[in-house]
């Protein structure tokens, strides 16, 4: 029979690299331990337990899980093996925090923390309250979320998708991806963009905004009023086509205002065409013959910025955003087009009355079941949904991210590619797939 004494279990921060377990009983006698003794193993523990976490200053796990505490002071790794990989601080100052894994998030809870993820990772998401979080990134897709504190980023050129948003925070941004998008809420925002990028992007509740941008589109938005600067340096890079910079300021301390155009004739001679264009007060939004018939409807949001379309008309309905941003449109006519290649459309909608649905992009996504289905994605990030009832349904890229779906039923589903990565998965009677040399990645599910 064990006889009561005192105990004493210590285990380390991290239990994949170090851990003891300490037990120390009494055997001389049966009663309890004298207060003097407990208070004398009560410092013999401390001494081991402080020693242990000297010694503990790194963490490396090869779990296909894996969940980390991070004390102040400590290396966090997880290994190339790892699936998913989380790891959380609080307080003081981390050393590192890398990350090889496939799916890396760090939590920073008063915390100062620096993050590494490598272009083994394909997504890395970093979330922080107060402290000071720095971020290196090289996955696919890098995102940063920051609420007060301060938060600094760096995306390399394997990013498709740089992301950084923050509340009440200074922010601090540097992107050499594909895509780069800073969204500021009451803070200091500062933001560069290289000469790798396509498309760059800052939003700004705040009035201290600053963007240096190269990419190919650079784009604003900024309070009414309020201290926003963006500029273009000189590059010496003659095959780097670069467009106008476009500046927003639409926003009024959180508060949108804009143009709702609603389209109803009175009489049927005068159903013919209805036009909302140009967007001056953004963003603009356009309901088109959901009552009385049109034979045409069309927006355009040229250098603006438009909320969406929908419309019902008896032969086209079209949407154009050239070097402008259009958020959606609903078409229910025989013939829709949306036409963003210069700018930037989220979404196309077309149902099955429709005899043909066209979208050419800069990243947006395309639901459709009419006949014939056509996304055009000169760049991005694409995706287009083709159900049973279309016929034929084709995606087409230069150097963009296309995602494609053909549902058994669809006759036949094509998609070209020239630089890019690219992924099928088709359940139609014809399947094509055509990607060149220059492809980054490219297959095909049946």
């Amino acid at each position: 029979m064990q006889k009561p004494g005192v105990h004493c279990a210590l285990i380390a921060m991290n239990t994949f690299s170090c851990g003891s377990t300490f037990n120390v009983s009494s055997n001389s006698k049966r009663t309890m331990p004298q207060p003097k003794m407990v208070l004398r193993w009560f410092i013999l523990c401390w001494i081991v337990f402080s020693s242990i976490i000297i010694r503990c200053s790194s963490q490396i796990c090869q779990l296909e899980e894996c969940k980390q505490f991070c004390a102040s002071g400590t290396i966090c790794e997880c290994s190339p093996e790892v699936r998913n990989c989380t790891q959380t601080g609080f307080g003081g100052t981390m050393k590192n925090l890398q990350c090889n894994g496939d799916r890396c998030t760090q939590q920073c809870i008063g915390a100062s923390c620096n993050m590494t993820c490598s272009t083994n990772s394909s997504e890395c998401t970093q979330n922080s309250r107060g402290g000071i979080t720095v971020k290196k990134c090289d996955a696919n897709v890098c995102n940063q979320n920051g609420n007060s504190g301060v938060s600094k980023m760096t995306c390399l050129s394997n990013v498709q998708d740089c992301s950084q948003r923050a509340i009440l925070a200074n922010v601090t941004m540097t992107c050499n991806g594909t895509s780069c998008k800073q969204q500021c809420s009451f803070g200091n925002c500062n933001m560069t963009c290289l000469s790798n990028v396509d498309f760059c992007s800052q939003s700004c509740l705040s009035n201290n905004c600053y963007a240096r941008c190269r990419a190919r589109i650079c784009r604003q938005n900024c309070p009414s009023g309020s201290d926003c600067q963006i500029i273009r340096p000189s590059n010496n890079r003659s095959n780097h086509v670069h467009y106008p910079i476009h500046r927003y300021l639409n926003y009024n301390h959180g508060k949108v205002g804009g143009t709702i155009t609603t389209c109803n004739p009175s009489s049927a001679s005068s159903a013919t065409t209805c036009t909302q264009g140009p967007c001056v007060k953004f963003p603009c939004t356009m309901q088109c013959g959901l009552k009385s018939r049109y034979d045409s409807c069309q927006q355009h949001c040229d250098r603006s910025r438009c909320d969406a379309i929908n419309c019902t008309a008896d032969r086209t309905c079209n949407q154009t955003c050239q070097r402008g941003q259009c958020a959606s449109m609903t078409c229910n006519a025989p013939n829709c087009v949306q036409d963003c290649s210069l700018g930037i459309c989220k979404e196309i909608t077309c149902p099955r009355n429709a005899d043909k649905c066209v979208q050419s992009v800069g990243g947006g996504e395309m639901i459709c079941e009419a006949r014939s289905c056509d996304q055009s994605c000169p760049r991005g990030i694409c995706n287009a949904t083709c159900s049973s009832t279309v016929r034929a349904c084709a995606q087409q890229s230069d150097q963009g991210k296309m995602n494609m779906t053909c549902a058994p039923g669809v006759e036949t589903c094509t998609q070209n590619s020239t630089r890019g990565d690219v992924i099928m998965k088709c359940n139609a009677d014809v399947c094509r797939q055509s990607c060149s040399a220059l492809s980054l990645r490219y297959d095909v599910l049946f």
